[in-house]
């Protein structure tokens, strides 16, 4: 939980003279039961022993005669405020954790219902073209009425410049252009030239 190094406590740290003597006292007979007491608080048993550590160096900068007689008091009032101060902090940095983490998510949501929506009209309009398509399919394909028969005959027609139009696969029709006919043998007629000469032949 908590990731702040920390020196170990050292005799020079602790002072000297009968001060270090006190101390050093103090930290064998009750850092068993604040490393149980701060481990209380902070459920780390590495956080529990920073928070006894932070409790003996205070001892250490405030080495006053007037604590002896409550010295255990003292220590665990210390042990306690430095134990929920660091569950204070902690509690704090999930909280920011979790609102980051949230308004995250709720940025990913938004961002993915726009990203669905812009997917959905991009499938409608696929469908649209899909339906298109195979209306275009439907009526490109050529049914002989009922009750007709004979031969099938492509349309021909020709341009201004005498160029013939020939269906064939590839060519470019226009709306309504005829390109197929079938026609019936029995109203059939022909239309052909004959030379005057030939006419009493007829």
């Amino acid at each position: 939980m908590n990731d702040e190094v920390r020196p170990p406590l050292t005799p020079g740290s602790i002072g000297t003279g009968g001060t270090q003597e006190w101390v050093i006292s103090a930290i064998q007979e009750h850092e068993g039961s604040l490393l149980r007491y701060a481990n209380h608080f902070v459920h780390d048993l590495e956080t529990a022993r920073d928070v006894v550590q932070d409790t003996f160096l205070q001892l250490c900068r405030n080495p006053n005669e007037e604590l002896r007689p409550r010295l255990a008091q003292w220590l665990f009032t210390v042990c306690r405020n430095r134990a929920i101060d660091i569950c204070r902090k902690e509690r704090v940095l999930e909280d920011i954790s979790f609102k980051k983490e949230t308004i995250q998510l709720d940025a990913d949501i938004k961002t993915s219902l726009v990203k669905l929506g812009s997917e959905k009209k991009a499938l409608q309009v696929e469908k649209e073209k899909l339906a298109e398509i195979e209306e275009m399919i439907e009526k490109c394909t050529i049914k002989v009425p009922e009750g007709v028969s004979g031969q099938v005959v492509y349309a021909k027609e020709s341009s201004r410049g005498g160029n013939d139009w020939i269906l064939e696969e590839g060519t470019t029709v226009r709306e309504n252009q005829v390109l197929v006919r079938l026609p019936n043998p029995e109203k059939m007629e022909v239309k052909t030239l004959i030379n005057e000469q030939s006419i009493t032949q007829i």
